[in-house]
């Protein structure tokens, strides 16, 4: 398989190393990303069309109380570097407590890359913040949202490492299903406190994806027949 086609088979949502029906739909998963990344580049720096992140502020607005903007904040603080920093060392201790030195050295390579094409793409793109928002004192630029970003490059890279195994038993399915869930309500939280735009979610989201998928792609064991 040439190395293109291989890198469309290592999407992190979900997959099962080996077979080749989860592969499948983990290249159309890539693929969705990537056309749904390219279409909202041309609503926002091509055709500049707020309408749709507007939408979703009007519809999120009546549900907007006291009470919820502090779950919201507990929710956010998941995603931010004061907690995805010592959990990333938490994993790559515990890869090299079990003498698995190549998956703790894929851990620091995806997690410092990623930060590093997250922070690239802000400054690249220079997307400001939304007016008005419900927390102060974040005045780095949007585009793509960085919880969104790096929750998929961390959460979405232990989803992998349970999905690698040959058999998912129950309590792994649900494990698999919690931390999906748990990305996407991490990306809502920076909407529904005005720190980013829908646009700027999804961005994120697709972003990350495709880059964790390339990670995954580059750092496999190609002499292995499941990685190709």
């Amino acid at each position: 398989m040439s190395p293109e086609k291989e890198f469309f088979t290592h999407s992190p949502f979900p997959g099962t190393a080996g077979i080749r029906h989860n592969k499948i739909l983990n290249s159309v998963f890539i693929s969705f990303c990537t056309i749904l990344l390219v279409l909202i580049i041309w609503l926002v720096w091509i055709k500049k069309n707020p309408g749709p992140d507007q939408f979703v502020f009007d519809a999120i607005e009546p549900i907007i109380t006291p009470a919820l903007t502090q779950i919201m904040l507990i929710i956010t603080f998941f995603g931010k570097h004061v907690f995805l920093i010592p959990a990333n060392l938490l994993l790559i201790l515990y890869f090299l407590l079990k003498k698995e030195n190549k998956a703790a050295l894929q851990v620091l390579f995806i997690s410092l890359s990623s930060l590093s094409v997250m922070s690239l793409t802000k400054r690249l793109l220079q997307r400001h913040r939304p007016s008005d928002p419900l927390v102060d004192g974040v005045t780095n630029y949007s585009f793509p949202s960085g919880h969104a970003f790096m929750c998929v490059a961390f959460f979405g890279l232990l989803i992998w490492y349970i999905s690698q195994k040959k058999k998912i038993k129950f309590i792994e399915k649900a494990w698999i299903a919690s931390l999906t869930v748990f990305i996407l309500v991490i990306g809502f939280s920076r909407i529904y406190l005005r720190l980013h735009y829908t646009t700027d979610v999804i961005g994120g989201f697709c972003l990350g994806t495709l880059w964790l998928s390339f990670c995954l792609w580059w750092t496999a064991d190609k002499s292995n027949p499941e990685n190709i």
